[in-house]
């Protein structure tokens, strides 16, 4: 920074530079300009300056006070402030700071427009310059202003430095200033884009109460995605109220999804609702992930019958539903017995007043059951599918061959083999995959092994976890096939999980200790074995 030599000898470098030739003004002592001097000179300098000042002409202005130097007339404030203006504008950062060790030393007091000057003269250097300038201001006992302030907020947020930003937006109350419209909403933006969401609605709600200004729409729309981001729900209903109710928003579909995730996740389906009718408003036809977020809303909230109408809901408007999508009612209704068979007598009555049922309703309660560990019961609904009007599929089967695994029914897994056979319904590789399984939890699994090779003669990969399995069985059987199952593993790619390995290598500590444990035979017991008894 330029030392604390008055301006008085910085103007002749400065003239210089503007004249480019001519020997350099002699520096004025105090004595000199302590000199009578008129009153209208003293202004009419100020005036002459502000011309080239406005003009954002630093060199003219520096003639200017020259020419005011060698007459005698001492500078005053607005001569000053016009000077650091002209110096702010064309980033003249050094020479903006002496022109205000000037000003102190000669006796006039810097104004707050003074510091403004200073910090936009600043504004291309780094940001360590705004605390001393902001120092140097308290210092000099001189109060900030909005004009102070803002300019170091959009600094700030321009450097995206959240921290420093919040900091001067709240420093506002401490000097009893209200802050802009455009100061609050750039710090407010800043904390939304990063996902600040509870920060960002704070502040929001805290400029709102301060102010008489309303934040514009966009500022709550990434309030609003910062909310949905980060699944705060008071925020994205605080959000939607106010751009639905109050700034009747038609938002986007990217939006309304993030909303429609957040209340599924929160259990919030009259917010996810109203997500769905907001992209039928912008004529966004209803996907299955829309209804899918809807369902587990209400799935979250307990309410199993809303979440199976809403599966009817997407069947007569020829939506597909896949088991994932209604997978959540099954979760939701697997503890309690009597909610699997309200959610069988629900569908019931939805087949008697005619709705056409999809496969995906009656497969989410045969998993409950299933998961409830209620083989029976689940078998029961298998069984009156016919009476609604539907026919098993897949995913029906491989729900019910996984209870016939919990319960170690092979019995029951081969009848339903046969009536997969007899449906026509043609094994995919989770079948094949389930009745593996179902074969090791018996003693006698030599069919796990003609399965496998089954699966492979129909295209299948078998995947890691049925090898996993596959051996792990045979090692607790001690059965040695296990080391070809290891060797079709490493055929396949596949690495061996870390559990295994530690089987394998207990395995092999008991091989070591039992083939050690083995007397040796003597030379001659030996030689007797050898020549059948005859030594």
């Amino acid at each position: 920074m330029t030392s604390r030599a008055s301006l008085a000898r910085l103007f002749p470098r400065l003239h210089r530079r503007a004249l480019h030739s001519g020997p350099a003004l002699p520096v004025l002592e105090r004595s000199n300009i302590d000199r009578p001097f008129s009153r209208s000179q003293q202004t009419r300098y100020a005036v002459q300056l502000m011309s080239p000042a406005n003009a954002r002409q630093f060199l003219p202005c520096v003639t200017i006070a020259a020419e005011m130097k060698e007459k005698g007339v001492e500078p005053n404030l607005a001569i000053y402030n016009s000077m650091l203006a002209a110096a702010a504008e064309d980033g003249f950062w050094l020479e903006a700071w002496a022109i205000l060790d000037d000003m102190l030393l000669m006796g006039v007091r810097p104004n707050t427009m003074s510091f403004n000057h200073l910090l936009h003269a600043v504004r291309f250097r780094h940001s360590h310059h705004v605390p001393r300038v902001l120092e140097k201001m308290e210092a000099c006992g001189v109060k900030p202003n909005p004009q102070t302030m803002t300019p170091i907020i959009s600094r700030y947020t321009a450097e995206g430095n959240l921290e420093m930003a919040v900091r001067h937006l709240l420093s506002f109350t401490a000097h009893d200033m209200v802050p802009g419209l455009q100061a609050a909403q750039s710090v407010i933006t800043l904390a939304a884009r990063n996902n600040f969401a509870r920060l960002a609605l704070d502040l929001a709600e805290w400029f709102e109460r301060l102010s008489t200004r309303r934040l514009e729409e966009s500022v709550w729309v990434n309030c609003l995605l910062a909310a949905a981001e980060t699944s705060y729900i008071e925020g994205v209903e605080r959000c939607w109220e106010l751009l639905t109710k109050q700034f009747k928003s038609l938002l986007d579909e990217g939006t309304c999804v993030a909303v429609l995730n957040t209340a599924a996740r929160n259990g919030r389906p009259e917010l996810a609702t109203e997500a769905l009718q907001m992209l039928q408003t912008i004529n966004i036809s209803p996907q299955e992930h829309h209804f899918a977020a809807i369902i587990e809303a209400f799935c979250v909230n307990g309410r199993a019958r809303e979440a199976i109408l809403v599966l009817d809901l997407m069947s007569s408007s020829g939506v597909d539903s896949s088991i994932g999508t209604a997978e959540p009612i099954a979760e939701c209704i697997q503890h309690d017995v009597e909610r699997i068979d309200a959610a069988w007598k629900q569908i019931e009555e939805l087949h008697k007043e005619g709705h056409r049922l999809h496969s995906s309703t009656h497969q989410a309660i045969i998993m409950a059951a299933v998961a409830s560990g209620n083989l029976t019961r689940a078998l029961a609904f298998y069984r009156a599918l016919p009476d609604l009007g539907l026919s098993p599929k897949l995913d029906t089967f491989n729900h019910l061959l996984q209870g016939c695994i919990q319960s170690a029914d092979r019995q029951l897994g081969d009848t339903l083999l046969a009536e997969m056979k007899t449906a026509k319904v043609k094994p995919n590789q989770d079948i094949h995959e389930s009745f593996i399984r179902l074969c090791l939890t018996q003693d006698v699994y030599e069919d796990a092994f003609f399965y496998l090779e089954e699966m492979k003669t129909a295209g299948y990969k078998p995947s890691p976890s049925i090898y996993t399995a596959l051996a792990e069985k045979c090692l607790s059987s001690n059965d040695l096939r296990y080391r070809i199952v290891l060797q079709e593993m490493e055929e396949c790619g596949y690495g061996v999980p870390s559990d295994l390995k530690t089987h394998l290598r207990l395995e092999e500590k008991d091989e070591v200790a039992a083939t050690s444990a083995v007397p040796r035979l003597s030379e001659e017991e030996q030689r007797f074995i050898e020549k059948g008894g005859l030594v």
